[in-house]
């Protein structure tokens, strides 16, 4: 329930500001606050409810990966510069992967190894809301997710690279081949 009113609250309250400062402009203060309040309230419930379906989909199908252990995993959004594609998040002992839904016609998968991510950082978006994980890598700029508890997702990908570094290995028994 909390993450539905999160939703709710993150999806339709900056909806309603725009659509009022547009509606105000329209029909004047009174009724372009008013419209702005209800088509924000709308825009946030429908977000909320169609969260809440990702969220379902995922418990029901969870992704499974062979010969690695999963830590994490949750709805999740990809951001590139402008675009974003949902999907979920696994975080397993060797690799964070995003793998987008599967009912658009473009699919869109990534697998980042531990040992890549040189620092793992939740971020707020918009400057408000603390769901933004941004990612450095140290073979390309910077990856960056919107998913619940980034806080959490970072901390476990600190743990499991810092895990990995202090592993003794010879070249022969290299973890990531």
């Amino acid at each position: 329930m909390r993450s539905f009113i999160r939703t709710f609250l993150q999806a339709g309250i900056p909806y309603g500001l725009i659509m009022s400062v547009f509606f105000i402009f329209e029909s004047g203060a009174l009724v372009g606050v008013i419209r702005g309040i209800i088509w924000g309230t709308l825009f946030g419930l429908a977000m909320a409810f169609y969260s809440r379906y990702r969220t379902n989909e995922f418990r029901r199908n969870p992704r499974v990966f062979t010969d690695e252990e999963t830590v994490l995993g949750d709805i999740a959004t990809h951001s590139t510069k402008w675009l974003g594609s949902a999907g979920s998040m696994y975080l397993t002992d060797k690799y964070l992967h995003f793998v987008g839904d599967t009912k658009r016609n473009r699919p869109h998968e990534v697998a980042i190894p531990i040992y890549e991510i040189e620092d793992a950082r939740a971020a707020k978006s918009f400057g408000i809301f603390r769901n933004r994980l941004n990612l450095k890598l140290s073979d390309h700029p910077e990856e960056s997710f919107i998913v619940d508890e980034a806080a959490v997702w970072a901390n476990e990908i600190t743990q499991l690279r810092q895990a990995y570094l202090d592993q003794p290995r010879s070249d022969e028994a290299r973890l990531f081949a």
